[in-house]
């Protein structure tokens, strides 16, 4: 289907009975369960979208339906005045001579300032990404980069160039990056997080690292290639997702200490980190990691929960009471975090794993919101009345939620109810 401020076409000869001359947005949507795009089709919206010379925003959605390279830069090349795109393109044929000829359309947008990209699924590897990255700088204009590429087979050397290419974009300010199953192993993803914190005007980042083998330490870069961590960074927020890493425990604590490294003015941190195996003595390191951003932190956002049908039990986080003390006594800097959103399912935590969550909400006096996820096999009434009696005390919330595992919810007026009735 193909879109504009005014009408709705729902084909190419819709398409090309139109009068495009003055539409400034296009959608164009080939479902899954349409049949394969053929040249002439292709052909076809590349004499329409030429004409279309005030259009700013373009957005295509082509998942899974076996394009391949030279189909979708044919389309892309002919858009080069937008200032927006975004282009589904996942599970197709894209490969390396896609990459090669995406990257070469893209360095001609000049005008270029919000690009989403979804390369899910495709057939390139680190040759196909690197050489898609190596020229986004000539977007000299670009600020806004969602850049998708789960399961593209993508190698340490990938990430070492993902990095440096994605530090070339000067003007960069929001970026996403999406590396969900791939193999960038622990130095790809060690120099990849080097580039990306020290990146001068990057305000907000969100990297996906999820099941990358981690625990691979096979060193392909030289030391050369590695910046250092002496340049601090402007961001002030960060989604961090380690999940699924659980053979690579240690390498991923490596990760987690660049932060402090980079950031003097992170103002948001998220954290993901479900199955990772993390037990006691690594919750007292990741506290400690936490504690030296504490004292700029406003929001923060910690889950430590994996749903997946296959997970292995041995694999949770399994650090228990002894562990979330560990975590919140490490935590003794000055707190200015206002809201706290904390996820402790398949963390085997029980009566004093609260009582350390509690006294450690003590010291966040500016505190106003509170999300908790909580497994505990014990009575659901004994837990409400326990932590009730104890967050109702706090001067400044405003906002308590209570998740349970078996699946009631809390919120802080019915809370407020139900403790002043008992």
């Amino acid at each position: 289907m193909i879109q504009n401020k005014s009408k709705s076409l729902k084909n190419v000869e819709d398409l090309l009975q139109s009068f495009l001359s003055d539409i400034t947005s296009i959608e164009i949507h080939f479902k899954r369960d349409s049949n394969n795009i053929e040249s002439a089709d292709i052909l076809v919206l590349d004499q329409r979208i030429v004409k279309c010379i005030s259009l700013q925003t373009s957005k295509f959605e082509l998942q899974k339906i076996n394009t391949n390279d030279i189909k979708v830069t044919n389309l892309i090349s002919e858009i080069v005045k937008c200032v927006y795109i975004q282009s589904q393109l996942e599970g197709n044929q894209i490969g390396d001579l896609g990459a090669i000829n995406l990257q070469i359309e893209l360095a001609q947008f000049t005008s270029l300032q919000n690009l989403k990209l979804n390369l899910n699924q495709n057939i390139m590897n680190e040759v196909g990404v690197t050489n898609l990255t190596s020229e986004i700088f000539k977007c000299t204009q670009l600020q806004n980069l969602d850049i998708q590429l789960e399961k593209s087979q993508i190698g340490v050397l990938g990430a070492l160039n993902l990095g440096i290419g994605l530090a070339k974009c000067t003007n960069l300010k929001i970026l996403k990056l999406n590396l969900n199953r791939n193999s960038i192993q622990f130095y790809g993803a060690l120099v990849l997080i080097k580039y990306l914190f020290q990146h001068s005007q990057l305000s907000s980042l969100q990297l996906d690292l999820q099941a990358n083998q981690l625990y691979q330490k096979l060193n392909q870069i030289t030391s050369c290639e590695i910046p250092d961590s002496t340049n601090y960074s402007n961001l002030s927020s960060l989604i961090f997702d380690l999940r699924c890493n659980f053979s690579s425990k240690k390498e991923v604590f490596e990760l987690l200490s660049e932060l402090p490294k980079s950031f003097t003015n992170l103002k948001s941190l998220k954290l993901l980190l479900g199955y990772c195996s993390i037990y006691e003595e690594l919750a007292l390191e990741l506290g400690i990691i936490l504690n030296q951003l504490l004292p700029n932190l406003i929001t923060l956002d910690i889950s430590f929960y994996f749903q997946t049908c296959y997970a292995n039990a041995f694999y949770f986080n399994r650090f228990g009471d002894k562990g979330l003390f560990n975590l919140c006594n490490s935590l003794d800097k000055s707190c200015n975090i206002q809201t706290l959103v904390l996820d402790l399912r398949q963390t085997y935590i029980k009566e004093e794993g609260i009582n350390s969550l509690i006294l450690f909400l003590r010291k966040c006096k500016k505190l106003s919101t509170v999300t908790l996820d909580l497994y505990t096999p014990d009575d659901d009434i004994y837990w409400l009345d326990y932590i009730a009696n104890n967050c109702l005390k706090f001067p400044r919330l405003v906002e308590l939620q209570i998740n349970h595992q078996n699946m009631w919810a809390l919120h802080l007026d019915k809370i407020r109810h139900w403790y002043y009735q008992n």
